[in-house]
């Protein structure tokens, strides 16, 4: 995600080592920059859901009505702090179309609703940005990112699940679904005193107006 696409499919079913070292390496680069991440999975997802996959990753198949328009991989990349900016949330979407009529992703309407650990909730709109063509032209793959920026003053590590919502548009009618994404080895939400952690309140948003102190 942010800057280190690919990492998702560049390991081979022949050799889980590539894979491996790949992880190692977005892991590095992240520490490097002094990033803050927090890794989020689709619920139910597989762990190798294709071979190519070192992210847990959902698989869809595509249908309206009897028709098969094709089959959608979903997984996340991570919640990342980028410099200067709001912390960012990625979900990535890997779409095979099966038809002889383009695809499309309603990237506008594509939302996520977060929940944090003490049971609020907020609504995000659309994306911050979209890496990749929402249109998937006839029997092909396209592979999209979407990046959704946080409530300012929340922290990655106090969110509780993530609900994506999403839409592919074809000429035959429209596919919906919704995604949940929870986190993978979630922090502990109290200190060893029962306290919350700094600067966090008791809805999940900061307190402070130096959030700085909020993200680790």
């Amino acid at each position: 995600m942010l800057g280190y696409r690919g990492c998702s499919r560049a390991a081979r079913p022949s050799s889980r080592a590539v894979a491996l070292a790949l992880a190692l390496a977005l892991a590095l680069a992240l520490l490097g920059c002094e990033s803050h991440m927090v890794a989020f999975q689709p619920v139910n997802a597989s762990t190798r859901a294709r071979a190519e996959q070192i992210y847990p990753t959902k698989l869809y198949e595509l249908k309206t009505g009897s028709l098969m328009l094709g089959d959608a991989a979903v997984w996340s990349e991570g919640t990342t702090d980028e410099a200067g900016g709001p912390a960012i949330f990625d979900i990535e979407l890997e779409i095979h179309n099966k038809t002889k009529s383009s695809l499309r992703l309603d990237s506008s309407n594509s939302k996520v609703k977060v929940t944090t650990r003490a049971g609020r909730t907020a609504s995000i709109g659309a994306p911050l940005r979209l890496l990749g063509s929402p249109k998937i032209a006839p029997d092909s793959t396209t592979r999209i990112g979407l990046y959704f920026a946080l409530p300012a003053g929340l922290a990655a590590s106090n969110i509780a699940a993530f609900q994506f919502e999403w839409r592919i548009e074809s000429p035959y009618g429209g596919y919906d679904q919704s995604t949940e994404f929870r986190p993978m080895g979630l922090a502990p939400a109290r200190d060893p005193n029962g306290l919350p952690p700094a600067c966090v309140g008791a809805n999940g948003f900061a307190d402070s107006a130096d959030t700085d102190n909020c993200r680790d």
